[in-house]
């Protein structure tokens, strides 16, 4: 007879509940592309999406942050938005651990979370961190946002010591430890002192959020210790499905090996994790909206995980390896940038100028250049690509990737540019392989797109 959990819970992370109404601000101002996103997410999805995970029986959810998009035009507003997400994401059977995000202002936060976490807990909260306990697991909430301070640091190494030999521990955060396809999203400071405490003390899962991609890795700490990072995000299209190795460049750590397990792009459709704790293991699910298993974990203390296979979403159709028997119709150079302000940067493919990098910050999805007609006749199985700098700005760009969108709707991907190129010396504390730096002035490249063994015909 299968055994029955213990009992289980969810995680759901970066909801951004927003009502426009709180917005009138920022919408005057023409500041529009994120909050028309997260409109239509909290008026369509959101309700749906909970229900879907109250279906489980889950006897409570976690939350990793970033809630509301936060923003609004005032504290009164910004109360207001963080109660209609509350009782949106929340049921009365159901209750809700909330981590603190950065679009969760703190002066609004105190006023409605703390003590909303008071009653639940049963005790007062009076910090942005806490912990509680569940039959044989320990669950420990982090404020990635006040972690230069001693004063939670040397708590969490306290509650580390006092409960990681005989419990399952599990942490909680909003930013990732170790920001798997995002590069840089999350304070260095609060990444090595996480990786000097996961050294230390056993956790056997740290949840986290924020870079609005899913992405599910195993990390080596040392000879004693490693650590599943478990990174989801709940915002994004129902119908969008993007691997997130097809899209972005998987950063390294010197010193600390990883097995990158599986993940989707940002804007993907909304995840949720569900763990089941039994008395010898424990099994975490991974779940997007539809209640579609995208694959799941086994772990036990001692023993190596077990990795079930995920269901595989298709690769983009027409892929690496594929004949392209149709027509080029349309295609684009996808790309990312840091501290881009759109100076006059030349992008260069296979000798043909067809656009310049775009404005924009934060290493996010949704930047492209879409390629001019005239160009299609010069794409090849590999491809060169140079970027132009003539006013020495001091830029970051990654994540490069072509798509081909054929003439029968089938689309083609290059590979994804390996690197990570810098005319900033912004990023060097990190110490990645994967960085690769020029001089302010000096043209980027050459950097290889590379299709798979085939046809193009333009």
């Amino acid at each position: 007879m299968t055994a029955r959990p213990k009992f289980s819970f969810a995680v759901i992370s970066d909801t951004h509940y927003l009502n426009k109404a709180y917005h009138k601000s920022q919408l005057e101002r023409g500041i529009t592309d994120d909050l028309t996103r997260y409109d239509w997410v909290s008026r369509n999805v959101l309700k749906a999406f909970m229900a879907e995970i109250s279906s489980f029986a889950p006897r409570f959810v976690l939350l990793t942050g970033d809630f509301i998009e936060g923003g609004c035009d005032s504290e009164a507003a910004t109360v207001s938005e963080m109660r209609e997400a509350m009782a949106l994401l929340s049921g009365p059977e159901v209750p809700l651990f909330l981590i603190k995000g950065n679009h969760d202002p703190d002066a609004a936060y105190r006023k409605t979370v703390w003590p909303y976490l008071s009653e639940k807990l049963g005790n007062r909260i009076t910090a942005n961190y806490y912990s509680f306990s569940c039959d044989n697991c320990h669950f420990i909430i982090i404020d990635c946002g006040d972690f230069e301070t001693g004063k939670q640091y040397l708590w969490l190494k306290d509650q580390l010591r006092r409960y990681s030999g005989e419990k399952y521990v599990f942490v909680f955060g909003h930013s990732p430890v170790f920001p798997v396809a995002r590069p840089f999203f999350c304070e260095l400071e609060f990444h090595r002192r996480m990786v000097k405490l996961l050294q230390e003390y056993r956790v056997d899962a740290y949840f986290c959020g924020h870079t609005h991609n899913h992405g599910l890795s195993l990390h080596k700490l040392n000879a004693r210790n490693r650590v599943l990072q478990l990174k989801i995000a709940s915002t994004g299209f129902p119908d969008q499905h993007l691997n997130l190795e097809e899209w972005r460049t998987l950063l390294d750590y010197p010193g600390f090996p990883y097995d990158f397990l599986w993940g989707f792009l940002e804007d993907s459709a909304p995840g949720y994790l569900l763990a089941e704790v039994f008395e010898e293991k424990i099994r975490i699910s991974h779940y997007v909206f539809g209640k579609t298993l995208c694959g799941a974990i086994e772990h036990k203390r001692n023993a190596d995980d077990r990795i079930f296979p995920r269901k595989p979403f298709p690769a983009v159709a027409g892929g690496c390896g594929a004949v392209v028997p149709g027509n080029i119709e349309a295609a684009y150079l996808h790309l990312c940038v840091y501290n881009s302000t759109g100076k006059n940067k030349a992008v260069i493919l296979n000798g043909t100028h067809i656009g310049n990098i775009p404005p924009g910050d934060s290493y996010s999805a949704r930047k492209k250049i879409t390629l001019p007609v005239s160009c299609f006749a010069g794409i090849k199985l590999e491809n060169t690509l140079e970027i132009s700098n003539p006013e020495q700005e001091l830029f970051t760009t990654g994540s490069l990737v072509l798509e081909l969108v054929l003439k029968d709707k089938r689309r083609m991907l290059s590979t994804v540019a390996p690197d990570i190129y810098t005319t900033a010396n912004r990023w060097d504390s990190w110490q990645l392989n994967v960085l690769k730096h020029f001089r302010p002035g000096e043209t980027i490249g050459p950097v290889y797109l590379k299709f798979g063994s085939g046809t193009i015909t333009p």
